[in-house]
């Protein structure tokens, strides 16, 4: 998962010792944790020597080690550490999103978050959803629409600017018969704090409607 920003950054200092202790704890050799995190080898060892490394690099190396951004990272600023939660936010809705855990998913928004889905006549899933009761609705809706792959992160580029968050990729959707087809996507998130009020989301209606078409 690549990383940008609107602005200028210079990343952030890793925390070594949490690094290497969280790879150990979970059996994975520097290269093993390089490959999950698809991220060169020197840079799990940049990232264990505690050097200063790009977010959306040590974004990656979290995921890797299914842990929090914040627990692998020393923050600098107050601003750092508001745009480290953001994005912390939006790799936790996604997490959420691929186990299906409506209730983790929930704990992400707003009570009076906006969720804007693209739709049309053969679309279950599109339309403007109002508060945290329609944003269930509408994800419980899409979840049993269609079966999706969870994210690797190679597929998704994370930006930030201001108070948004970009997530810019692609879904791997399963067919009936065992293929995976993606589906670009753009997922944009406001916030307010460390909540979001605002998630839009876009992609090929066609492309989606005919994908969930294929399903019995």
């Amino acid at each position: 998962m690549k990383s940008g920003k609107a602005r200028n950054m210079r990343g952030a200092l890793a925390n070594g010792e949490n690094v290497q202790a969280t790879r150990l704890k979970l059996g994975l050799t520097q290269e093993q944790l390089a490959k999950l995190a698809d991220v060169d080898v020197k840079t799990i060892r940049k990232a264990e020597q505690g050097k200063r490394l790009d977010l959306g690099t040590l974004t990656r190396v979290a995921y890797g080690l299914k842990t929090s951004l914040l627990h692998l990272i020393i923050p600098t600023n107050a601003e750092n550490i508001s745009e480290l939660k953001r994005r912390e936010s939006v790799m936790q809705w996604h997490q959420a999103w691929d186990d299906q855990d409506i209730e983790a998913l929930l704990t992400l928004y707003d009570e009076e978050a906006i969720l804007r889905l693209p739709g049309g006549p053969s679309l279950p899933t599109g339309g403007t959803f109002r508060g945290k009761s329609q944003i269930r609705t509408a994800n419980l809706t899409a979840w049993s629409s269609c079966n999706t792959a969870p994210i690797c992160t190679q597929d998704f580029s994370l930006f930030v600017c201001d108070d948004a968050v970009i997530l810019n990729g692609k879904k791997s959707f399963c067919l009936p018969d065992g293929q995976l087809t993606p589906l670009a996507c753009i997922h944009i998130f406001k916030f307010k704090a460390e909540l979001i009020v605002d998630h839009q989301v876009e992609y090929d209606t066609l492309e989606f409607a005919r994908l969930i078409q294929l399903y019995p």
